[in-house]
């Protein structure tokens, strides 16, 4: 993404922390097939345990939106941080950091 996609997924993703569901909504959707593909690549491409990964990605991002100022770090490191903290939960078979029963916000088909 460049300059202009950075600065719309940081506002994005502010919005979204002010409790914009539209927003985030958008903000998914430009970022989650990179995300999913990210996190398939590092499970050697298990498809159910990565839509579950990214879920909780995206479940974590949401809670924790309103927390989010571009000038500590962009959308981009905000998101890798996240992945990387997702994947060891998962590796460690622990649950999600911010596991949301019934709430599903992936949907990946084989």
């Amino acid at each position: 993404m460049g300059t202009a996609a950075t600065s719309r997924a940081d506002g994005l993703l502010v919005a979204a922390g002010r409790g914009d569901v539209e927003a985030f909504g958008e903000f998914y959707d430009e970022t989650a097939p990179s995300v999913f593909e990210l996190v398939q690549a590092a499970l050697g491409g298990r498809v159910e345990d990565s839509a579950a990964v990214t879920e909780a990605v995206y479940v974590h991002t949401w809670r924790t939106s309103s927390r989010f100022d571009p000038s500590d770090g962009s959308w981009c490191a905000l998101l890798l941080r996240t992945i990387r903290r997702e994947l060891v939960r998962h590796r460690d078979g622990r649950p999600p950091s911010a596991s949301a029963p019934g709430t599903h916000f992936l949907t990946v088909s084989p």
